[in-house]
């Protein structure tokens, strides 16, 4: 076990290191892509996947998710993704943004753990306008499905 800031690995250990759906859980992502970077050698390919909202939804995103999953700190937009990247030298391979598949959102909201609301409000906040919270929202024979806003970016180091 090691912390994701401090990976318990020597430098420029793997020619793979990858990250998934996982990203806005980290308070210090440049540093976190910093370590990723640290422990992957030269010509090695780095990847993200993860959440990444538009720019103009990302903030009312960030609020829902944190309501939903206290662990949830920021999704960053595809563009602050790729930003990171560029600051620490790394050559992009890849940029892919899509919607994921939808889910029911039962199923999303049966796996949450509010502290400061309810599942149902959490329902209702999606039902009412899940294009503000930066979702899909879609209908499968009557029920409510949601998909999220995802990318994925390879680098070269």
């Amino acid at each position: 076990m090691g912390s994701v800031q401090a990976l318990p690995f020597a430098d420029d250990a793997f020619t793979l290191v990858t990250c998934g759906i996982a990203f806005h859980h980290f308070a210090d992502q440049p540093g976190v892509l910093a370590e990723m970077r640290r422990v992957c050698r030269p010509g090695g390919r780095m990847a993200i996947i993860d959440l990444t909202p538009p720019a103009d939804k990302v903030e009312a995103f960030d609020r829902y998710e944190q309501l939903r999953d206290p662990s949830h700190n920021h999704a960053l937009t595809p563009e602050e993704l790729r930003g990171l990247g560029r600051d620490l030298g790394l050559t992009e391979l890849v940029v892919h943004t899509f919607w994921s598949p939808s889910a029911p959102l039962d199923m999303i909201l049966a796996s949450t753990f509010p502290e400061t609301c309810t599942i149902d409000e959490l329902r209702a906040m999606v039902l009412s306008d899940a294009d503000a919270l930066g979702m899909a929202l879609s209908d499968a024979d009557g029920t409510p499905c949601i998909a999220y806003l995802m990318s994925v970016v390879v680098w070269t180091v």
